[in-house]
């Protein structure tokens, strides 16, 4: 599961306009993988993961976090006005 989610990351990265591959998508990519604790060992996972694919209220607390700090250093993307184009 953690390769097709690395792949699946990939895929999305690529496609953000920062990335200068594709300036034409407007995609903004925000990598959560790493914002929770995985360790197997000693239960450490079960703070931030209630099962396999979803988190805790802890765990969407992180994830709220870093899409607040993206959101809120977004610049404005300009639009085209496709009518006359």
């Amino acid at each position: 599961m953690e390769k097709l989610i690395d792949q699946f990351n990939c895929m999305i990265h690529d496609l953000d306009p920062n990335n200068k591959l594709f300036s034409h998508i407007y995609v903004q990519h925000v990598d959560v993988r790493h914002c929770w604790i995985n360790e197997l060992r000693d239960g450490k996972y079960h703070k931030y993961w209630a099962d396999e694919f979803h988190p805790t209220k802890k765990g969407f607390k992180l994830i709220a976090k870093k899409f607040h700090c993206v959101i809120k250093n977004l610049t404005p993307i300009p639009v085209r006005d496709n009518q006359n184009a």
